[in-house]
């Protein structure tokens, strides 16, 4: 959303929430502590453990704010412009495997591919020589995570 890293939102459904435990412990999360107990506190603050995020809070609020102006509906036809675009352009390229729905509609703003026998993170660099930023890897989604 066009915030810094490092800050984000949790919603969810409060009586879900209050039955939930906490992944982190710390500040302001815990409503009371004994010798052998604690109880956490109140939701929200039973999630927010350690030391706010403030100049992160402020830039996500400033980022929200942006987006509204925008308008999302304005957001979501320039990322299908892009995307038709890039579609249209990257099948005219002998040899490129696109993966997924080549209707623009279909798909969000990230067109997956993969050209020939060019190894991926080669064709990165080549790309990048000319200006043009892709990422190349398993972004986070190694086979090796879902075994």
């Amino acid at each position: 959303m066009l915030a810094p890293t490092g800050i984000g939102v949790l919603y969810g459904k409060e009586d879900i929430l209050q039955e939930m435990e906490p992944f982190n412990i710390g500040s302001d999360m815990i409503a009371k502590v004994s010798l052998h107990d604690m109880t956490w506190n109140d939701v929200p603050y039973k999630f927010e453990a350690g030391t706010s995020n403030i100049a992160g809070a402020v830039a996500l609020g400033a980022a929200i704010d942006y987006l509204n102006d925008l308008g999302m509906g304005n957001i979501m036809l320039h990322e299908q412009g892009l995307t038709t675009y890039a579609l249209q352009k990257l099948s005219l390229i002998e040899g490129i495997k696109i993966y997924g729905s080549m209707n623009p509609n279909d798909r969000i703003g990230v067109v997956s591919f993969n050209l020939s026998d060019i190894h991926p993170h080669d064709l990165a660099t080549i790309l990048d020589e000319d200006g043009i930023a892709v990422r190349s890897g398993h972004h986070c989604a190694s086979r090796s995570w879902m075994s």
